[in-house]
């Protein structure tokens, strides 16, 4: 539990504002990113070239929605194309998943797609980089180097009321959540069986302190965390999935961090030694049942009683 000065209820630190910045994409390319997800925004070129197309929470969430759907999380132009280099430039994004629909990318393209897009729809946005942690449930937090891509959006035209976006974190983010740490702002997984919450505590490992031998933290880090069942037990307890602070990162950030993911074994590199795929499907109702069955390469596991079901491929 934080204290009252440390609750955030939406905002970004010290209420700012995100500024309308010009998108990598053009006007064109985004009407065919939205037809490419058979989403109908009822948006043309010419208005998203003028800049006057409208933006909201709602019409964000259809747009994360459908992405998650129409584009997997996947990292075989890492293991099958002659480089072994995931392509996460703008442009190589772009031709890969809308124009060629050859597949998806990891979260740095995900990410790095749908926040170009956002920007070339009218959305304030911009990326930040998380570390994740692959520590145990309930054991101490074990990060893996800052590779991580997420997106801070400010959907309404004349609000700073923030939400975190991530569609590239395989079982993660099933929607926008409110950049809020209070008790009641969660969400559902892409899982069925998780939910999602923001929390924000201080870095375990900083050596700032508020004042000589105070041992009061003054660097405080956001952490995405899901209630996950412990093994061998009939309880339940929250799990960090990554943490992340507020800092802006740009495209030669994200290039760079991608590079290390594809060259080196990065610590536990789970794309360094796999070829992952998550595949995201609606379930209709009469189906949203907890099922999993097993594949010649690994794990099929089907999450569903909710609107969007997974996939999760895993080959060695």
């Amino acid at each position: 539990m934080c204290m009252e000065d440390e609750i955030r209820r939406g905002t970004l630190l010290n209420g700012a504002w995100i500024k309308k910045v010009p998108s990598y994409y053009s006007p064109a390319q985004a009407v065919q990113f939205l037809e490419c997800m058979n989403l109908d925004l009822g948006l043309g070129e010419e208005e998203i070239a003028k800049g006057t197309a409208p933006t909201s929470q709602e019409a964000l969430t259809r747009i994360v929605e459908r992405f998650l759907i129409t584009f997997p999380w996947e990292n075989t132009q890492m293991h099958y194309s002659a480089e072994h280099l995931m392509d996460v430039s703008p442009e190589g994004l772009f031709n890969r998943m809308v124009v060629e629909k050859k597949g998806g990318s990891y979260c740095i393209g995900l990410n790095g797609l749908l926040l170009g897009m956002l920007r070339a729809l009218g959305y304030r946005a911009y990326c930040s980089i998380a570390k994740a942690n692959y520590g145990p449930i309930g054991g101490p937090l074990d990060y893996v180097p800052p590779t991580h891509r997420i997106i801070f959006v400010q959907p309404q035209a004349h609000s700073n009321q923030t939400y975190l976006v991530d569609t590239g974190h395989g079982f993660g983010l099933s929607t926008p959540i409110l950049l809020s740490n209070e008790e009641d702002n969660t969400v559902q997984s892409l899982n069925s069986f998780e939910k999602l919450r923001l929390t924000r505590t201080p870095h375990p490992s900083s050596s700032l302190e508020s004042s000589p031998g105070s041992e009061a933290s003054t660097e405080i880090k956001w952490n995405l965390e899901a209630y996950q069942k412990k093994k061998d037990s009939l309880g339940s307890d929250w799990r960090v999935l990554y943490s992340f602070s507020e800092e802006e990162f740009h495209e030669e950030d994200f290039e760079a961090a991608s590079f290390l993911i594809s060259k080196r074994p990065v610590l536990r590199g789970l794309f360094w030694h796999h070829v992952v795929c998550t595949k995201n499907f609606v379930v209709p109702e009469e189906e949203r049942t907890l099922h999993s069955r097993a594949s010649a390469n690994g794990t099929v596991m089907h999450a569903a009683k909710r609107c969007i079901d997974s996939s999760w491929l895993v080959g060695k």
